[in-house]
């Protein structure tokens, strides 16, 4: 068990295959500056490097929530400049098969500034679930660029960095009662057939609200291996109970899944995180999960970081 202290995905494609060359160029590479560090949060893990010094030095981060789920990869810093994000690609290899991430998006990041940022994910176009990466194979991670030379990360081999990280991330699972080793491996994640349109204004008159103008709950359905729901767990919060109540009663009676499978294409059990808002309109908007946690993500302050 590891003990935790406070601190702190857009579904992108894993591509596998060659990588295609958006510059000719020579590479400017950055070697380690910091030992590996990870920040055990009470939401997420994060995974953290610095590389060179000075204003061209830049930070690696590297972030799961979920077991077998998306690992959200951030380069800042380095002399990364915004303008050229869209027309960027994140390469973790070399490799045989190097990991090609299109379509990063920009980001702001602490005190490195301009960063860019995509996800390694669990994609339906993807053959290769999170957990069946050769991590050990990985040693660079390359921003490649059409407009400026190719950021290159010399990472070193990342087995033990991410069997520390892939630790963490079991941790926040260990009491959900899923086959954790399963989830790293699936094929397929639990998948909504009826799900977003079962709540509307009505199953929320003003004694189940409590007078509240705006109300967000969190929460996380268990899934059997039918894709019905068995249980309703919603995330710590201020919201009226009977709110909550709501939710799980409607939910629990009515939503449906396709089940996660794991790496034969057998259903098992597994999980679906989300969230709903109530607005003062009298109408509910659904939000996946992955839009909520991006905005709690944003206030969460940083914490100390001990080193791998």
């Amino acid at each position: 068990m590891i003990y935790r202290v406070a601190s702190a995905v857009w579904p992108l494609a894993l591509f596998c295959g060659s990588t295609a060359a958006l510059a000719q160029d020579t590479p400017v590479s950055l070697n380690p500056s910091s030992p590996w560090q990870i920040d055990y949060a009470d939401r997420e893990c994060r995974l953290l490097r610095s590389f060179g010094d000075g204003p061209s030095g830049a930070l690696l981060s590297m972030t799961g929530s979920v077991p077998g789920e998306s690992l959200r990869i951030v380069v800042a810093g380095g002399q990364i400049k915004s303008s050229n994000v869209r027309k960027t690609q994140v390469v973790l290899g070399p490799g045989p098969m190097p990991l090609e991430v299109s379509n990063p998006i920009g980001v702001d990041f602490e005190d490195f500034g301009t960063g860019v940022a995509a996800v390694v994910a669990r994609d339906p176009r993807s053959p290769v679930p999170v957990g069946k990466v050769n991590w050990a194979a990985i040693t660079r991670v390359e921003v490649k660029s059409a407009l400026s030379p190719t950021l290159r990360l010399e990472v070193g081999e990342m087995s033990r960095p991410f069997s520390a990280l892939r630790e963490c991330i079991d941790d926040l699972a260990a009491d959900w009662g899923i086959d954790l080793e399963a989830h790293w491996n699936k094929t397929e994640s639990a998948q909504p057939i009826e799900f977003y349109d079962l709540l509307s204004a009505r199953d929320f008159p003003k004694n189940v609200i409590g007078g509240s103008n705006e109300l967000v709950a969190i929460f996380r359905l268990m899934i059997d291996e039918a894709g019905m729901p068995t249980k309703c767990i919603m995330k710590p919060s201020t919201n009226p109970r009977q709110f909550e109540d709501r939710i799980c009663q409607v939910l629990l009676q009515k939503a449906r899944f396709k089940p996660a499978r794991d790496e034969n294409g057998q259903p098992m059990k597994s999980h679906f995180n989300s969230a709903f808002r109530y607005q003062n309109t009298g109408q509910t908007a659904p939000m996946r999960k992955r839009v909520v946690s991006t905005i709690l993500d944003q206030t969460t302050a940083p914490r100390p970081h001990p080193a791998v």
